[in-house]
């Protein structure tokens, strides 16, 4: 079966996974640690803490763990070396897992496999990839395929440089990946509550008077880019479980934030893989974490979570903006 070939698509939304779920290999386990109002996470199980039975904290795909998807990736990527992956995330908050890896031989391919419950994924999505979907995104070709067993739905998309063929490895991925994820809990997402943000991103700017910030400098909302979005980052932001809003000035430089409304149960995960912690006005819980190195800065109000790389002030005070005008 030849693959179908799409146009290309640009966006200015590509991608809030671009930060937080860039396509992600396994973490390691997160240690015990402080949640962001500041009680200490007991290292004995409790029933009252399990995650199935707190509606605001998300079941995740495959046990949270991408070395339940594959028994050996190599058999789909030769050379594959695992993404990281960096909390907090708009895909763990409706209870999926997002899973990436690296052709280790710097060949530019990429396997990686996303995996959400199926009923949270809307019938559109649902039916679009069926069949191999092959997209063109900047200088790869993105080709994509999907399924759903046992309560999950799973995109498994390779990326490669100027290769429009149908990969081989598309189906057989796709099936173990269905046939394993029936070993973990059934994925829940996380339920939404009135204090999750609700996010525009234009009336952000305005109440955190980005104006004022680029200090009469002319800027522009969103960030030019020729990258096309994984299927899954319009889904996510459609949901309201994460939102890219990036402004730039060519005299001021740039602002380049994340909001995650629902994500402050990760909290643990993001001071796990903290580089330091971090001082917020208004915010539960702070920290830095480097992404491929990149320091990004990390600010919970103990719902929510708000991520900054980039502003013409210091991110403290960026975030401690965004904490109030998101309130």
């Amino acid at each position: 079966m030849r693959p179908r070939i799409r146009g290309d698509r640009m966006s200015l939304a590509a991608l809030a996974l671009g930060i937080a779920l860039s396509l992600s290999g396994c973490a390691a386990a997160a240690s015990p640690a402080a949640s962001p109002s500041g009680t200490a996470v007991a290292e004995t199980a409790d029933p009252a803490s399990d995650p199935a039975s707190d509606p605001e904290v998300a079941v995740v795909a495959f046990g949270d763990d991408c070395d339940n998807v594959f028994a050996d990736p190599a058999l789909y990527l030769p050379g594959a070396q695992a993404s990281p992956r960096f909390p907090p995330s708009g895909v763990t908050t409706l209870g999926g897992i997002s899973c990436g890896w690296n052709d280790s031989a710097g060949g530019g391919h990429v396997l990686s496999v996303y995996a959400f419950p199926e009923a949270a994924v809307p019938a559109d999505l649902a039916q679009a990839y069926t069949d191999v979907t092959c997209e063109p995104s900047y200088d790869t070709i993105d080709c994509h395929l999907a399924g759903a067993a046992e309560g999950t739905w799973i995109i498994v998309t390779t990326s490669a440089i100027d290769e429009r063929s149908e990969d081989p490895h598309l189906a057989p991925a796709l099936a173990e990946a269905l046939g394993n994820a029936s070993s973990s809990p059934v994925p829940n997402a996380a339920s939404r509550s009135a204090a999750w943000w609700d996010v525009d991103c234009a009336q952000l700017g305005s109440d955190a008077d980005v104006a004022g910030l680029f200090d009469g400098a002319e800027f522009y909302e969103g960030y030019p880019t020729g990258f096309a979005p994984h299927p899954v980052s319009t889904f996510l932001e459609e949901e309201g479980v994460v939102a890219w809003c990036p402004w730039y000035s060519y005299e001021r430089g740039g602002i380049w934030l994340n909001a995650y409304p629902g994500a402050g149960f990760q909290w643990d995960g993001v001071e796990a893989s903290a580089a330091s912690v971090a001082e917020v006005d208004g915010a539960s819980a702070a920290a830095y974490i480097d992404q491929y190195g990149t320091s990004v800065l990390v600010a919970s109000d103990g719902t929510n979570i708000v991520t900054v790389q980039e502003a013409p002030v210091p991110l403290e005070e960026m975030a401690a903006r965004l904490l109030v005008a998101l309130r």
